[in-house]
C-alpha cells in the first residue's frame, strides 16, 4: 500500500516555509497509510519507506511516496 503527496521544493538554503511544507507532507502520508491499513484490517504497518520523486526537470515540484506493509499486531 501506498500514499502519495505532491509538494512544492525551492532552492537557496533550507526555507522555513519549505521544510514545513516537508515536514506537513510526511504528516499527511503517514497519516493517509495508517488509514488505508486500518480500511484493509491491519492495526500497523511496518517496512515504511518515503520516497521523493523529483516531477519537473527543474526540481521546483516533487512527490512524496510512503509504502509500508499493512499487518494485525495481536496483544
Amino acid at each position: 500500500m501506498s500514499s502519495v503527496v505532491p509538494l512544492a521544493m525551492s532552492y537557496g538554503g533550507r526555507s522555513e516555509a519549505v521544510q514545513k511544507t516537508m515536514r506537513d507532507s510526511r504528516k499527511t502520508v503517514l497519516y493517509e497509510l495508517k488509514k488505508e491499513a486500518y480500511e484493509v484490517g491491519a492495526n500497523a504497518v511496518v517496512g515504511v519507506d518515503l520516497d521523493y520523486v523529483k516531477l519537473s526537470d527543474a526540481g521546483s515540484m516533487v512527490m512524496l511516496v510512503a509504502s509500508g506493509t499493512a499487518v494485525v499486531i495481536e496483544e
